[in-house]
């Protein structure tokens, strides 16, 4: 059998770089099809609602994968490390980008939503005003396109706080999620209540997931696949496939799912570009949605109608998303001199000396 080569017992698991590099692709992917590609003229074919509809199925994959991976990342800081040890790099590290990129997009989305005739009808983001009282509201609500970095915060020090009582801290991230949305109407912030559970999970079962998905098994593949066929059926058939139990069940199967296909496909594949993408994930999610929101600008009175414009359409999303992601990580090596590199670390940790084997 063939073992999946993040790290466990010093080696990169491969599965997680490619399974990162899928995850922050298909958020991409996501943003770029509700907002650029909703914008072009397909000649009547609602290309964009199946595209969006694709997707859709995907949602209880995405996000949760993402903080399963960072859970799983984090269990030594977590459960071995002191806060002395780890505060810098797991709190203040990102809780400064967080507070960092998030003004920055608020800044220059603003400003494209008030600047650019017509912007504001098609950038959606009507929290986006250049109001101090706002901004602060927006950062401590995770209002914001950059929530995901004020989780992996919020996760971490959750976990480190109560990391003895892993049990009673795991039924309690679930009940969160079951009933997020009677907790809170603010989108982002119920986001917050909804992917704890799979951090935790990521994290407290480290061992398990390690050992469990260290080899690819065809059996457990089967089997998982085919429960999540009839799971997604049934939710389907019984309008319950967005109730927060129904999302998380399918979030459960699709994360096994995901993973033993990934461990599939490295056998035959290495999927490097993919690969190589889950370990560049921090530029690219900061910075997709300051290139998604001009792209859509440049969208509107795009018309692809007929026979060839349609089949180039078909494709479009994933084009435009793979420029994106491309384009995200130009700016990232543009900037990767000097100041610019504080735009993707804590400053006070530049000039210290990196630990070998770190």
């Amino acid at each position: 059998m063939t073992k999946t080569i993040g790290i466990y017992g010093g080696q990169r698991i491969a599965w997680i770089d490619a399974a990162k590099g899928a995850c922050i692709f298909m958020v991409v992917l996501w943003h770029t099809t509700i907002f650029s590609y909703a914008q072009i003229d397909f000649g009547g074919l609602p290309l964009d609602s199946w595209w969006t509809g694709a997707l859709t199925a995907f949602k209880p994959l995405r996000m949760p994968l993402f903080f399963l991976i960072s859970g799983f990342l984090a269990h030594s800081a977590i459960t071995r490390k002191s806060w002395q040890e780890t505060f810098k790099s797991r709190v203040a590290t990102l809780f400064w980008l967080y507070l960092l990129w998030m003004a920055i997009n608020w800044v220059i989305i603003s400003l494209m939503r008030t600047k650019i005739p017509g912007a504001a009808e098609i950038i959606p983001g009507e929290a986006y005003t250049l109001n101090i009282i706002e901004f602060v509201r927006g950062v401590f609500l995770a209002d914001s396109g950059i929530w995901y970095l004020y989780a992996l915060v919020l996760y971490f020090v959750i976990c480190k706080t109560f990391n003895r009582v892993a049990i009673p801290l795991l039924i309690v991230l679930a009940l969160l999620q079951i009933f997020s949305e009677h907790i809170t109407d603010v989108w982002n912030f119920k986001k917050l209540l909804d992917y704890g559970i799979f951090y935790a999970m990521g994290c407290f079962g480290r061992d398990r997931i390690a050992h469990v998905y260290a080899e690819f098994s065809a059996k457990r593949w089967v089997l998982v696949g085919a429960g999540l066929l009839a799971s997604m059926a049934v939710a389907r058939q019984l309008d319950i496939f967005y109730l927060p139990v129904t999302q998380l069940v399918l979030s459960c199967l699709m994360v096994s799912f995901a993973i033993d296909t990934l461990a599939l496909i490295l056998r035959f594949w290495q999927m490097r570009a993919l690969q190589a993408l889950g370990k560049r994930t921090l530029p690219v999610y900061v910075i997709h949605m300051l290139l998604v929101h001009p792209l859509t600008l440049l969208m509107v009175d795009v018309e692809l109608s007929g026979s060839v414009g349609q089949m180039i359409a078909v494709a479009l999303p994933i084009v435009i998303a793979t420029v994106v992601c491309a384009g995200c990580l130009l700016v990232r090596y543009l900037l990767d001199h000097g100041p610019g590199r504080a735009l993707f670390d804590f400053p006070a940790l530049r000039n210290r000396p990196v630990a070998q084997g770190a």
